[in-house]
């Protein structure tokens, strides 16, 4: 990660833009490796449990990049495998049939 307040901030804002804009794109690249790793497993599998437990093994070392793993390695595999089953809760919600209509009633 490139720090906005050192001497890279006296070469004008054309660098910082850039910079900034560096970071999205690292940013969307993960979360599209995220979303393509998802999908083929899917396709795959098609057991959405198994899809979830694969995932969640096959994303680990992306949520785990740029942290401190090796000094405090229980902690951050705590809190990344926790980071993984919020996403994938949210991702793989079961939908109540009830909830859904098909027609207005």
């Amino acid at each position: 990660m490139t720090d906005l307040t050192g001497v890279l901030m006296l070469l004008g804002p054309r660098h910082v833009i850039a910079i900034a804009l560096q970071t999205v794109r690292r940013a969307l690249g993960i979360a599209i490796q995220i979303v393509g790793i998802v999908v083929l497993l899917k396709i795959i599998v098609r057991r959405t449990w198994l899809v979830l437990l694969l995932s969640a093994i096959a994303v680990l070392p992306i949520a785990m990049n740029g942290t401190l793993a090796g000094e405090e390695l229980a902690f951050e595999l705590t809190i990344s495998t926790l980071r993984i089953a919020l996403r994938s809760c949210c991702t793989f919600r079961p939908r109540h049939p009830r909830l859904i209509r098909l027609s207005p009633t």
